[in-house]
């Protein structure tokens, strides 16, 4: 067993990058970098709801906020450093532009780099989502993405409209964000009841505004 840090966004594959280290048997944190503006390497969508998922997940969750321009790996660095894991896990399963990154950071600090997702086959990941999670869709960017799919669960019919639309099922590239709201290592379901959406005509996210736990 070792001491673990997840970079966690809240989303699917962070949280199931969570799963992955919890199942091999790990001491496990949560650590959310919170970006000043859109971001290339982190999530920035609903991260005020990770400290809720953490403390349903049963983890210590640290928050490292972005500031008057620093950069995010350099963020991120000085934040590993203190918390001196023995790995850093990401939830990335194809994307060279993340896992490089993050993976000099780890090379740098001495910390190894691992990626559970990696190349695993995409429709293993998919089925281990669908069966395990309830996912919403909480930002959309891309064509065949509207309005209306903010708010909507990722299930087999959503999958079903991202194929015919020619968008990797596992949203690799960004075409839309999602939030975990219940899944086997949560105690208790977080229950959306209200979201604050924006849409500017292409893209569009959900700010999650009212929600409970689970009686």
């Amino acid at each position: 067993m070792a001491r673990v840090v997840v970079l966690f966004s809240g989303g699917k594959d962070s949280t199931y990058a969570a799963f992955c280290a919890m199942q091999m048997g790990h001491e496990v944190d949560l650590l959310t970098i919170i970006p000043e503006k859109y971001s290339m390497l982190f999530h920035f969508q609903n991260l005020h709801m990770c400290k809720i998922q953490a403390k349903l997940m049963g983890l210590k969750h640290v928050e490292a906020r972005v500031k008057n321009g620093e950069d995010e790996l350099g963020v991120l660095k000085c934040t590993l450093k203190k918390l001196k894991p023995a790995m850093l896990f990401t939830g990335g399963y194809s994307s060279e532009f993340q896992k490089h990154r993050f993976d000099l950071v780890c090379e740098e600090l001495g910390i190894v780099s691992k990626s559970p997702l990696w190349h695993k086959t995409p429709k293993d990941i998919f089925e281990d989502l669908i069966e395990n999670f309830e996912i919403c869709i909480v930002g959309v960017a891309a064509g065949g993405l509207g309005k209306e799919h903010l708010g909507k669960w990722y299930d087999r019919t959503f999958a079903t409209h991202l194929r015919k639309n020619k968008i990797d099922p596992l949203l690799e590239g960004g075409e839309a964000e999602s939030f975990v709201a219940n899944a086997p290592f949560f105690k208790k379901r977080i229950l959306v009841r209200g979201f604050d959406t924006a849409w500017d005509g292409s893209a569009g996210f959900a700010n999650i505004i009212r929600f409970c736990e689970e009686p």
